[in-house]
């Protein structure tokens, strides 16, 4: 890998913009002198053990041959100290004298291996008699074999860590219990103290502003006042409480994220650098007749049976970010309804007193949630998003000061007039598209107020149907799917590029780098080339030019060639879910590039 092209391109623009340390350049330059000695070799970095008496931190180097070991270990003992080695400070002769640090690093060799570790290794303690070895876990050996021919493979004991953490949980509380008790016994044997006499304060009498520093008061009704100019009450309106659907909302928002997570026994993560796109790959191993929430940071999001999209048929080729996702929406709402596992003791005790977090929402709708409009809904559900609201992806420095609206006779006679507005934009399969007609008005007036849909204007255009609440909804059946936007400009456009026939199924860039997922998944995401679009307009910008400098430019230009879009998927091969994530390499070049020269032009 050190002479691989990837890694190459990678270390260019951190080597020649960046302007990285010295120690940085040095160990690049000795790897490159290096590397036909380690041509056939295998690097392992093992963190963070979980055995009484090892390092944290464990390298090791396998050789053909201990010869091999034997000779590329005295390089490494004429390398390291100069990088690893902690400083000495000689301010003075007690410093001289007093005993040296000791070393950031230890070297072993054993047979063709090389081992570098952050403190001493005892070979013995390393395969200890009687303890399973990692190659023999059932896990491991599923992760390994699925990813065995990938150049960079990780794997993360879950299990283990969790282990280590219980057993770490339980050390701490018979600690605690051992403070207690001693602390205890000490208070039994220790002389009674003379309590002390209680002394009642005096009380307090409030002081009561004066009437000159009263508030006028707004409305009618406000601070009154006796003869003597004392306040004795205040009259107000009624506050005006938060909208119980916000409330609803954000009840429902805080349960999606707040359950307890179930994550995997073993995580195995691969990655390629070979090809035109960096592709990372994780496994999420499970134990047998075991199931983990595919995306442990929303456990309650369970996923639905694997299918082939159909969204990317009904909504505009112009998307710039698509996240799809089958949901199985019977067992979210059975999850919700219990309360969670740590309060779930607590309600037993207390029976009746839970209430699920659609409750309010129920009680706003006036609708069964389970009963009403699950049987209404397929498994897939989709949300559209512009890149614009996404400024982590967007182009790194300073943007370009927005220019001045136009002047509306100017504003007439713009082209960009006709350009659709870009909103977000949601949308979900249908088992009963007839039945969520009649269902969505009551959900509107429930929402909105009594008699909104007398505003409705619906548009019916082939096999579509468009229905627009002034500039507060809209909504369309389209195909077996519903699309909701705020936009009304939005919805038409999603409406006009199906019956176009302008979808993403059949944009060119979607078809082509989307072919490696497989047909049936749980989740997409995908992000238009106008990512990568963004970065090139960014080089010929004017305004980036006093953000970057000329030889920063001119590596962005040079890479800035074809824009291909980011894919992810998600699918289960049946150990467990599969993440899989492919990011075009230019991509990333340009953001080390374009990171690297505004640092560096900035520290300048």
């Amino acid at each position: 890998m050190i002479r691989s092209n990837s890694i190459n391109e990678i270390l260019e623009p951190i080597l020649k913009l960046a302007g990285p340390p010295r120690e940085f350049r040095n160990v690049v330059k000795w790897l490159n002198r290096h590397a036909d000695e380690v041509m056939t070799s295998r690097m392992l970095v093992a963190l963070s053990s979980t055995g009484n008496g090892l390092p944290g931190t464990l390298v090791a180097i396998e050789f053909a041959s201990p010869e091999d070991a034997t000779k590329f270990r005295q390089h490494l003992n004429e390398f390291l100290p100069n990088v690893l080695s902690p400083p000495v400070s000689n301010t003075n002769a007690a410093n001289q004298s007093a005993q040296p640090p000791p070393p950031a690093y230890y070297i072993q060799q054993a047979g063709s291996l090389i081992f570098i570790t952050s403190t001493k290794l005892d070979l013995k303690k390393l395969r200890p008699a009687g303890r399973k070895l990692l190659a023999d876990d059932v896990n491991f050996r599923v992760a390994r074999n699925r990813f065995n021919s990938e150049p960079i493979f990780i794997y993360v004991d879950v299990d283990g860590i969790e282990q280590e953490e219980q057993q770490q949980r339980t050390r701490a509380e018979e600690e605690r219990k051992t403070v207690v008790e001693a602390a205890k016994e000490a208070a039994s044997t220790a002389p009674p103290e003379k309590p002390e006499e209680l002394q009642t304060p005096p009380p307090v009498t409030p002081q009561m502003p004066s009437s000159p520093e009263l508030p006028p008061s707004p409305v009618e009704g406000g601070p009154t006042r006796e003869s003597k100019g004392e306040v004795v009450g205040v009259v107000t309106d009624e506050v005006k409480e938060p909208s119980q659907t916000l409330m609803a909302m954000v009840s429902l928002g805080s349960a999606l994220s707040g359950a307890q997570a179930k994550w995997p026994a073993g995580l195995g993560v691969a990655i390629s650098l070979d090809g035109d796109s960096f592709d990372v790959r994780a496994l999420m191993v499970n134990s047998p007749g075991e199931k983990s929430d595919p995306i442990p940071f929303f456990p309650v999001l369970v996923p639905g049976p694997s299918i082939a999209p159909g969204s990317p048929s009904i909504l505009p080729a112009d998307t710039e970010l698509l996240i799809t996702m089958s949901l199985d929406f019977p067992q979210i709402h059975a999850t919700m309804s219990k309360p969670p596992a740590h309060l779930q003791l607590l309600h037993q005790a207390k029976d009746g007193e839970f209430q699920p977090p659609y409750a309010a929402l129920e009680k706003q709708l006036n609708i069964k949630i389970k009963e009403d409009l699950l049987p209404l809904l397929g498994s897939e559900i989709v949300v559209s998003l512009p890149l614009t609201g996404f400024e982590w992806m967007q182009p790194p420095g300073p943007r370009t000061p927005q220019q001045p609206e136009p002047k509306p006779e100017a504003k007439e006679t713009s082209k960009e007039e006709t350009q659709p507005t870009r909103s977000p934009v949601a949308a979900i399969s249908l088992r009963d598209k007839e039945g969520m007609r009649a269902l969505l008005p009551k959900i509107v007036e429930s929402l909105a107020f009594k008699g909104a849909n007398a505003f409705a204007q619906t548009e019916r255009r082939g096999d579509t149907e468009l229905v627009t609440y002034a500039k507060v909804l809209s909504y369309a059946f389209i195909g077996d799917f519903l699309v909701l936007s705020a936009d009304a400009a939005t919805m038409r456009h999603v409406v006009d590029s199906y019956l176009k026939g302008e979808t993403l199924a059949a944009e060119p860039q979607f078809k082509n780098y989307t072919r490696w997922q497989p047909r049936q998944l749980q989740g997409q995401v995908y992000i238009s080339p106008a990512l990568m679009e963004g970065y090139r307009n960014w080089v010929n910008d004017p305004a980036a030019a006093a953000q970057i400098d000329e030889q920063t430019r001119a590596f962005l230009t040079r890479l800035s060639i074809v824009a291909q879009p980011v894919t992810y998927s998600l699918y289960n091969e049946g150990f467990g879910p599969v993440h899989e994530l492919h990011v075009p390499k230019n991509l990333v070049l340009m953001l080390i590039a374009g990171t690297a020269g505004v640092v560096n032009q900035v520290g300048k």
